[in-house]
């Protein structure tokens, strides 16, 4: 049985194995939308594949915008 816990455990940073591909990115968010779905968290994939969308572009370029240590 599973539940769902509202709470944040792991802060995630870019890269890693689902980043080498698109294909890789679409396979871990379709996992992703499988796992809430089946939670009865999410319910609409057009919305839930955007808003991935979205974050992934955001956490992007504040990547991107962020300086490095010495610089």
């Amino acid at each position: 049985m599973m539940h769902y816990v509202p709470d944040v455990w792991v802060r995630m940073r870019a890269g890693g194995v689902t980043n080498r591909q698109v294909s890789d990115i679409l396979r871990g968010n379709w996992k992703s939308y499988v796992a809430l779905r089946e939670l009865g968290i999410a319910s609409n994939p057009v919305c839930f594949f955007f808003r991935k969308f979205l974050y992934r572009v955001r956490t992007y370029l504040d990547i991107k915008s962020a300086k490095l240590p010495g610089s």
